[in-house]
């Protein structure tokens, strides 16, 4: 049996993070991708921080080699606009163009419905 790849997309900008590190001891990404882990615990993920600067995803990876992408909660607001959120409404495009499972609350709802159009 294959093992599940997901793409963790962290909504957040650094200055956030770095407030969840110092209260909780991980940030929203790591804390969605220790949720999934106990839930599947073989599974493999990889975590981009697009709020930040331009995503990369690991070198020879590419969207279609994953099972499934989750956006994490986020204290932007997609009104606001700006790169930190205009980078993370590409990448939703992107992900629905590969035809690649997608979820989002709330913030990921914001996005994949911007995305959407």
């Amino acid at each position: 049996m294959r093992v599940p790849r997901i793409l963790v997309v962290d909504g957040n900008v650094a200055e956030i993070r770095a407030r969840q590190n110092a209260a909780l001891g991980y940030d929203s990404g790591a804390g969605y991708a220790r949720v999934l882990k106990r839930l599947i615990p073989d599974l493999v993920f990889d975590i981009i921080r697009p709020a930040d600067a331009a995503p990369a995803l690991p070198a020879g990876v590419s969207l279609a080699d994953y099972d499934g992408v989750t956006i994490t909660g986020s204290a932007l607001n997609v009104y606001n606009g700006g790169g930190a959120i205009e980078r993370q409404i590409e990448i939703a495009k992107a992900v629905f163009a590969a035809g690649v499972p997608f979820f989002g609350s709330c913030w990921g709802l914001q996005i994949a419905v911007t995305a959407a159009g």
